[in-house]
Formats: structure tokens, sequence, C-alpha cells
């Protein structure tokens, strides 16, 4: 059932590979193979090395499954068992990562998309679905799961999928989800042409690209744990369109396969995402081209080199760098926003003299952790039966972490 990633077997204080997965973790990684038996190859590390090797593997694009030893050699022969007891522990792939070890300073956003042509919902057959080439309906539900901010929302594109290029651009997902075998041939040619270094994953309908009926039935299964207050806003206002629905389906199925659903749904952060609102948004929406011509964030090779966020990018803490690229990918467009915003940095230049030398603000900031992301990861950790939390670990790294997670942002 894991054949579709790297599995990471805890033996003793060493993870093992084995077989066509020890093949890669001997090309990718260089590790050397163990053992005189070339039938049946295997490659080791030591399990304080596994954020290393975790973190080559997602770069590459693979999922990384983590089976860990769940119980004592003592509890074993207690129960008088042979074996002792191994289970999946963490699940990680390139847009899934919620430990800051793992990321860069940028969001990382696992976006899925939905489609549905005009005709679809009157009996229009699958092949002239995905050859359509005018106007469709989109739905898209995007999610970082190191902060935990939501996007849900749904629009209408042209045949050049303008509105969805808009989005990639503007969001960088580090994971595209979409229904297999149900996807029009421009937005998959869109994806590939323009998500070059994202994991593209095609999912089964129903079964991983949840329905809207089977959806709304696990979110009302698992609202207590999910949402303990209440549904959010968002959700609530989506909850009877199908479409979006769909969409957030993908999500939630990520959640639930990478086990972080109960640890980060109770403390996400929803917001509606929709291209076409005027009175909704106090910001402009610089569409895709727009971006990708002004080398505004990035440029064609997919780097910083040479953009206008490189010129302006001065930040001193990681949450500021990503406040500036939302600010840079979606300006106010309301005069008295404008107005408060300049307010306030000229304020902060007329006293520059003071921010800098009396008060050393910037040295200050300098020391400042990934405030926004180990807020959140605190609270993924916090959850109780967590698996992780299971695992027994021969090296106290795994605990240390966490304390020196705490720690910093004390």
């Amino acid at each position: 059932s894991n054949f579709d990633g790297i599995l990471f077997f805890k033996v003793g204080k060493f993870y093992e590979l084995y077989n066509c997965d020890a093949d890669l973790a001997h090309k990718m990684c260089g590790l050397n193979y163990m053992g005189q038996d070339n039938v049946s190859p295997h490659v080791g590390f030591p399990e304080t090395s596994f954020n290393k090797y975790a973190e080559m593997f997602i770069n590459y694009g693979q999922k990384v499954y983590r089976v860990e030893q769940t119980e004592t050699t003592v509890q074993q022969k207690a129960r008088k068992h042979k074996l002792v007891d191994r289970e999946v522990c963490e699940v990680l792939s390139k847009g899934t990562l919620v430990l800051e070890e793992f990321l860069e300073d940028s969001a990382n956003f696992i976006l899925s998309i939905v489609e549905q042509a005009p005709d679809a919902e009157h009996g229009e057959d699958e092949t002239a679905r995905n050859s359509c080439g005018g106007s469709i309906q989109i739905a898209v539900c995007f999610m970082d799961f190191s902060t935990g901010h939501v996007f849900l929302g749904t629009f209408s594109d042209d045949r050049n999928r303008a509105r969805l290029r808009t989005l990639i651009f503007q969001y960088r997902p580090t994971q595209c989800l979409y229904k297999r075998d149900s996807i029009s041939a421009q937005t998959l040619s869109l994806l590939k042409n323009e998500c070059r270094s994202s994991v593209l994953t095609a999912l089964l309908d129903e079964d991983e690209f949840f329905s809207a009926p089977k959806t709304q039935s696990l979110v009302q299964e698992h609202a207590s744990e999910y949402f303990p207050q209440q549904l959010p806003d968002v959700l609530q206002d989506a909850w009877h369109d199908a479409l979006s629905m769909h969409a957030f389906g993908a999500i939630l199925y990520m959640l639930q396969h990478t086990m972080h659903d109960r640890e980060i749904l109770p403390h996400s952060h929803w917001h509606v995402y929709d291209p076409t609102s005027t009175t909704q948004s106090d910001f402009l929406t610089l569409d895709g081209s727009t971006l990708a011509n002004l080398e505004i964030l990035y440029n064609d090779d997919g780097t910083r080199s040479g953009t206008l966020y490189e010129f302006v990018e001065k930040c001193h803490t990681k949450f500021g760098k990503r406040m500036l690229e939302q600010w840079l990918r979606a300006p106010l467009r309301r005069a008295p926003a404008i107005n408060e915003r300049l307010d306030a940095i000229e304020y902060l230049m007329t006293d520059a003299e003071c921010w800098t030398h009396e008060l050393q603000i910037e040295a200050r900031l300098r020391e400042l952790p990934d405030l926004e992301r180990l807020l959140h990861t605190l609270n993924v950790l916090s959850t109780k039966q967590r698996m992780m939390d299971k695992a027994v670990m021969f090296d106290d790294c795994w605990q240390k972490s966490k304390v020196e997670k705490l720690l910093a942002v004390m």
C-alpha cells in the first residue's frame, strides 16, 4: 500500500532501505550497499541522520514513509511475539512539510485543482470535457501545512487558463494535486510548463481525491477533532458548493494520508480565494503574465536573481520575507490603506537613527526565529496521541528538537 514512496524502515538505531529503495538511495544520496547480498540490496544510516536523507529524497520529488518501532523489546517479549511492532509514523512529501528544518523562507503551498466544463453536469462525455477549449469552471484549494493557512475558491476561466496561471505565479505551489484521467489537456499542459519545480500528483477519484459528499461526511464525522469550536466561515459558505468541497477533498486526503489532519486543522486559518472579486478584496490582482514579464517575484529561470523582490528585500526575519512577498504579489488598491502604509514607512525612516543605533532593532530582529512557523509547529507537536510520540527512539534528538523549538519561541 506504500509503493508510491520510499520506506525508511527502523532497525535498532538505524533506518534501512531495501531493494528498489536501496538502489535509489545509492544513486541519489551516495549511500553504500550493506552486506554481500547483491540479490537483495539494502542501505542504511543512523537515526540522527533522518532529516538529512529525508530532505534529499523530498527534493528529488519522492515521498518518504517513516516506519518506526512502536514497542520496546521488553514489551515484545511480554506479549510473546517474535517481532517488534512497527508502524508508519510519519509521511513526508514536498507539499506537506511542517518542520522548518525542511523548508525554505518562502511559503510552501500544496494545491488541488478540480475542473467542470459548463455542460459537464448535463451529461457531456469525458472526451468532450478533456478537450474543452472554451470557458471552464475551476475550484482550487491550497494550503501551507507549515503555517496552517488555507485558501478555498471557485472561478470561471478561459481556454488559456489565465486565472489559474495567475494563481500559480502568485503562490508557486510545491505540489499540485489533480484527478487522474479527469483533467483537461490545457490545464495539464499549464501545470507541466509552469510548475516544473513542483511535484505533480495524480490522485484516484473518490478513493484519494474525495468527492464532495465524502468530504462533508468526513468533516462531520471528525468535527470535534478538526474544528472544536465551529466550522470556519469560509468552509460554511462553501459547504453547498460541490466543486469547492471536492477541491478541499484532495487536501483533506493528504492531511489524513500524512497523519496531520488532527494536528493542523484545529489551528488552521481560512481565506477565500476569489480572483474576480472587486468588493471583498483590498488588493490588486497582478495576472500571471505581469508577474512573469516584469520578473516581480521570480525570473525565467525560477530564481530571485534580478527580480523586484531581490531589489527591495531587506528583511531580517523569515516571516517578514513572506509578508513582503505577499505585498508584492497583491499590491494595495485603496488610497487610505496605501497612505497608512506610507505613513508607517515615513515614521520608521524619520527615526532611523533611534531604531538602528539606540534600540538596535535590526540586530534584535535578526536573532528572532521563524515565529510564525514555530508557533504553528508547537501547536502541531502538542496534539495528543500523535503517531511519532508512539515511536521508540534510541537517541534523544527527537525530544531535544521539540524542547529547542519551545525555547526558541520563549
